[in-house]
């Protein structure tokens, strides 16, 4: 650990802190202003993150606020809080990349070591500290023994050596429960330095969702952060998108952090941007359709996210620091002790019963004197006076902020309970959908199969399209795309239910518009004369294509049509996926 003692080394450790080439985090730990001791356990943080994180304390509350001069305004640290500045603080010298913990007392230091370990961590993560841990750690499998609150999992290993398996190095901010359970058994790295294990996760990026789910697939997501303009959304722990508001919601005039909550699972579709990147949209996800499960966290786990369970609303501790109250047997004491001993004052905040004799012989206080002492006793009573009101506002406040809490966790659990409602709503909805317009109920209002498919398209065209791509990138043209008369008793009842029926309508829109063209949503598939053969075609050159209704579901009915030379689509047929074999 760096031991700062001399104004010189304030500057050294500034550079320290906005190094570019900084690989690991850099902690400060301060003296209190009491006397200048530290509120955490210097030994304790050594022992548990020392070879993690670069570990500075700076006793002297002169040389802190040397430090708070030369840094970005509010990052500073002093009066025995700690600060975490992670490796990219050079990026963008801001708060949020330098977490700190305001501490009042060695007991609320200890009730706070906990988290402040999580933050190190994380920030330890961030830095690609797993990977090195890894390159160094053995393999091992352990069983998962105990569970320590919701950020660290007790495991055994096969030797009977204890480790512990850190949240931040697996899911951070996620209960393990989600992930892990008593006497479940795990394949991983151990590391003896550190004492812990590290399981086998399952790696994931971007293309290997898509691949995983099929482009245009619902699954879940959890929110890892709103603003007004985006939502951070992670598929698993360690594959997070960054979501905008065109994305989100469909009205300009939303905020998306009011739209959303840190913690949430949602549901969100997976889908490839023109630009040909993989991305998250939640803006055209109908109440009906399937979601698929989630993936897993460790292989052949349970998925990690489940719909309608939330990560838990986490409690913030209050902005407001203790009042130093003055005691008033000191102003008795300045008072009432005329013959006391000339002294001078330690310079420390608030006032103290300590003073630092000049060894000088008594001296009694002159007649002069007494009103002077008389007029400060005076002024301390004021402070006091103050002081006390301020007290007691802070316990108001105080009060008043553990009633808000309170009300908080009432309302989020009010809000889980809706939610479900909502979801039981939902499926009553759909359970008396026959009862309601439909796909098939509305074909009574036309006179031809033709009519009434030209107005489905155009239905889901205008519900799944925004007004910009409709008038720019996907225009639904009558004239590009027509029924076979074998596809519109195909796609009658009984051949078709009402959930096929809109899948195969929405698909059809992404075929005619050139969106799937674009966007790759839903694979198609030349259709073969046999195996081995060429592809079908027909005397005017038209060529036959397939493609499933549903993606993720090779059982799935199959859509299939004709592309003319022309580009002109003929829908062709809706068969069952056995009838192709």
């Amino acid at each position: 650990m760096q031991r700062i003692t001399h104004t010189g080394e304030i500057t050294n450790l500034v550079k320290q802190i906005v190094l570019p080439e900084r690989k690991i985090p850099l902690v400060v730990v301060t003296g209190n202003l009491l006397d200048h001791t530290p509120l955490v356990g210097l030994e304790e943080l050594t022992q548990e993150v020392g070879t993690l994180c670069e570990l500075v304390y700076i006793a002297n509350p002169e040389l802190t606020r040397e430090l708070a001069a030369l840094l970005p305004e509010n990052t500073g640290v002093f009066g025995g809080a700690v600060r975490i500045y992670r490796t990219d603080f050079h990026d963008d010298p801001a708060p949020k990349r330098s977490k700190l913990f305001n501490l009042k007392d060695k007991a609320h230091a200890q009730a706070r070591m906990p988290k402040i370990l999580e933050e190190i961590w994380a920030a330890a993560h961030a830095a690609g500290g797993l990977k090195k841990i890894e390159q160094r750690a053995l393999s091992a499998k352990a069983k998962v023994k105990m569970f320590m609150g919701d950020s660290r999992v007790f495991v055994e290993l096969e030797n009977g050596k204890l480790a512990t398996i850190q949240q931040e190095m697996v899911m951070p901010d996620v209960p393990q429960e989600w992930a892990f359970s008593i006497g479940q058994e795990l394949l991983g790295v151990y590391d003896d330095e550190l004492k812990i294990f590290i399981p086998n996760q399952v790696a994931s990026s971007p293309e290997d969702l898509a691949q995983h789910f099929g482009l245009n697939s619902v699954t879940l997501g959890l929110v890892k952060d709103a603003d007004r303009q985006n939502a951070t959304i992670a598929v698993l722990p360690n594959l997070v998108f960054e979501v905008p508001k065109a994305d989100i919601t469909g009205n300009p005039l939303d905020v998306i952090s009011s739209y959303l909550d840190i913690g949430d699972v949602v549901s969100v579709r997976i889908y490839r941007h023109p630009q040909g990147k993989i991305k998250l949209r939640m803006n055209d996800i109908d109440d009906d359709e399937v979601v698929l499960p989630a993936l897993a966290i460790l292989p052949e786990g349970e998925p990690w996210l489940i719909e309608g369970r939330d990560v838990p609303w986490q409690t913030t501790e209050p902005a407001t620091q203790e009042i130093a109250i003055i005691i008033e047997d000191f102003i008795q004491e300045v008072i009432e002790l005329p013959a006391a001993p000339a002294t001078r004052p330690i310079p420390t905040p608030g006032f103290q019963k300590a003073f630092a004799s000049e060894g000088a012989a008594p001296n009694k206080v002159k007649p002069g004197d007494t009103q002077s002492l008389k007029v400060m006793g005076e002024t301390i009573r004021r402070q006091q006076a103050q002081n006390e009101r301020l007290v007691a506002e802070r316990l108001f406040a105080d009060a008043e902020f553990s009633q808000e809490k309170f009300r908080r966790v009432e309302l989020v659990r009010e809000f889980n309970k809706l939610k479900l409602e909502m979801a039981e709503l939902r499926k009553a909805k759909r359970a008396q959908q026959s009862n309601k317009s439909s796909t098939f109920s509305r074909r009574n209002r036309f006179a031809s199969d033709s009519d009434w498919l030209h107005e489905e398209l155009r239905r889901a065209w205008i519900g799944r399209y925004t007004a910009q791509e409709r008038a720019d990138s996907y225009r639904l043209k009558p004239e590009k795309f027509s029924f076979s008369a074998q596809f519109c008793e195909s796609v009658r009842e009984p051949h078709l239910d009402e959930d096929d029926i809109r899948k195969v309508v929405r698909l059809m829109v992404d075929l005619v518009t050139g969106r799937n063209a674009a966007e790759r949503k839903h694979t198609v598939h030349e259709l073969f004369d046999g195996l081995g053969g060429a592809q079908q075609s027909r005397e005017d050159g038209a060529l036959c294509w397939r493609v499933h209704i549903e993606n993720g579901s090779p059982q799935a009915k199959r859509l299939h049509y004709w592309e003319k030379r022309d580009g002109v689509i003929e829908f062709g047929w809706v068969a069952n996926h056995d009838d192709d074999l």
